[in-house]
């Protein structure tokens, strides 16, 4: 199965996701903002997904996937926010996300949404 790095600030979030995705046979790496997950990105190439919160401390989601983008790494990102506003949706495609979900996600959509990402035809290799 994949590696997911799973991106929260929230320690309940990030166990509830990490829960469904254990369940189905993945390893998760957790993080609890986006300068720890870009650390973890960049020493890590075993990362199969990135399951990513936008409103965190010290970077948020869109500052991840900014510095993803920039550094030209191609590791898939779901993002999963609360924020359903259109143009939040739009910018996070815009930067490289490859799904985004609503919170609260249930674990079906966390599963179909990093499935969807990890196994998407188009996906580019780092």
């Amino acid at each position: 199965m994949s590696v997911i790095l799973v991106v929260d600030d929230s320690q309940l979030v990030r166990g509830h996701i990490v829960e469904a995705l254990h369940d189905a046979g993945h390893e998760t790496i957790e993080a609890n903002n986006g300068k720890v997950a870009i650390d973890v990105v960049a020493s890590n190439s075993r990362i199969d997904c990135v399951l990513l919160d936008l409103n965190m401390p010290v970077l948020d989601g869109f500052g991840m996937l900014q510095q993803l983008r920039e550094s030209d790494i191609a590791t898939p990102v779901v993002v999963c926010s609360a924020d359903v506003q259109r143009s939040t949706r739009t910018r996070c495609h815009f930067l490289g996300a490859k799904v985004v979900i609503s919170k609260p996600a249930r674990s079906g959509e966390i599963l179909a949404a990093v499935e969807h990402a990890v196994n998407d035809p188009n996906r580019q290799r780092s």
